[in-house]
């Protein structure tokens, strides 16, 4: 049980940093954490879908980007107008 503890902290923590991230590319140019909405829109374009939700007082939008065949779907996560979260779903078709 002592040597299971250690590797499923060590797991858990690999898993946040394979499927989060502070920035993103779109083509040539990369958003980061903190742009705005319009600096992702004229860097990306126009999102595949996306969500809109609140919590509490807070605005929340879920920007889906595919980025191809074999790739991931990336999703990008604004609170308040600005980037919050970069993460990867499930693979492009």
């Amino acid at each position: 049980m002592k040597k299971f503890i250690p590797l499923l902290v060590t797991s858990i923590i690999l898993y946040g940093v394979a499927y989060a991230s502070d920035s993103f590319r779109c083509g040539n140019d990369i958003v980061s954490l903190g742009d705005s909405k319009v600096e992702v829109l004229t860097k990306c374009g126009e999102p595949i879908s996306k969500e809109v939700t609140r919590t509490g007082r807070i605005k929340v939008e879920k920007w889906y980007y595919d980025k191809g065949a074999g790739d991931f779907i990336y999703v990008l996560i604004f609170h308040g107008g600005a980037l919050k979260y970069v993460e990867q779903s499930g693979r492009a078709k």
